[in-house]
Formats: structure tokens, C-alpha cells, sequence
């Protein structure tokens, strides 16, 4: 806010003040910034895992932090992103299909965002089956021929 609070100039009759304050307003528009969620998808075996990343649009200014469902995802500060992983236990096994996890985003805490939202705030992460062949062999056996034939 500003006020006048006097007036001098020469040349005039007579110089009176009509409005003498006003004020200036910045308008702030909001930045929105998202977060998103992907899952991964991985061959199975003794070290598979489902793996859920959180992707900002904008750099994390200080820790951010995405809670889902499945855990925390902890962005460090200047980072866009961060995982959650998860043991898929899908070692090689003939008679296990692949598997999947989702995750959904349930919380969203980011100091220095005017404004973030959720963007895609589900994922799906995939252990996908190798197909171990199993294989059955058949052989025969040579017999004489006679009465102890079988």
C-alpha cells in the first residue's frame, strides 16, 4: 500500500489529491508439480523384485516423501526420483506362473512445492515366468524273447 501524503508543483491553480493510497497485489499463479508411479517388470529367479518408482516433475526441494500401500519412497533433496522394492520370492520354479504386485500412491509429503498432485497414482510391477521347459524321457529295454519276456 502506498499513500500520498503531499503534493507541490508549479504551474498549477490549485492541486488537490483525489485518491491518495493504493495498493499493489502479486498474484501468485500455482505451479503445479505431479508425482507419478511405474512398476517394473523383471525375469524371475533368486533375485527378482518388484520395483515401484516415484517420478516428480520438478526437483525435490528437501526429502520428499511418497507413501503407497506397499511402503515408502523417500525422493532426496534435487532428486526426481525414488524406488520401493519389494522381494518377489519367484525363484525358478517349473510350476509357479509369474506374479504381480500394485502399489498405490496413498500420501504425498514435499517441502518447497506450492502444489503437488497425484498424476498416476497406481502401478503395476511384473515378475514375468521364464518358462522352464520340464522334459520327460521314455526308453525302452531289450529283452530276449522267451516265457520271462515282459
Amino acid at each position: 500500500v502506498a499513500t500520498i501524503t503531499g503534493v507541490d508543483g508549479p504551474g498549477f491553480e490549485k492541486l488537490e489529491i483525489k485518491d491518495g493510497s493504493a495498493t499493489a497485489k502479486v498474484v501468485d499463479t500455482e505451479t503445479a508439480s505431479t508425482v507419478s508411479l511405474t512398476g517394473s517388470v523383471q525375469s524371475e529367479g533368486s533375485t527378482a523384485q518388484y520395483v515401484f518408482t516415484a517420478t516428480l516433475s520438478h526437483a525435490s526441494q528437501g526429502v520428499t516423501t511418497i507413501t503407497t500401500d506397499k511402503g515408502v519412497i523417500t525422493i532426496a533433496d534435487g532428486e526426481t526420483t525414488g524406488t520401493l522394492k519389494i522381494d518377489a520370492a519367484n525363484g525358478e520354479d517349473v510350476y509357479k506362473d509369474g506374479s504381480e504386485l500394485v502399489a498405490t500412491i496413498t500420501g504425498v509429503n514435499g517441502p518447497g512445492f506450492e502444489k503437488l498432485e497425484v498424476k498416476d497414482g497406481s502401478a503395476t510391477a511384473k515378475v514375468v515366468d521364464t518358462e522352464t521347459a520340464s522334459t520327460v524321457s521314455l526308453s525302452g529295454s531289450v529283452q530276449n524273447e522267451g516265457p520271462s519276456a515282459q
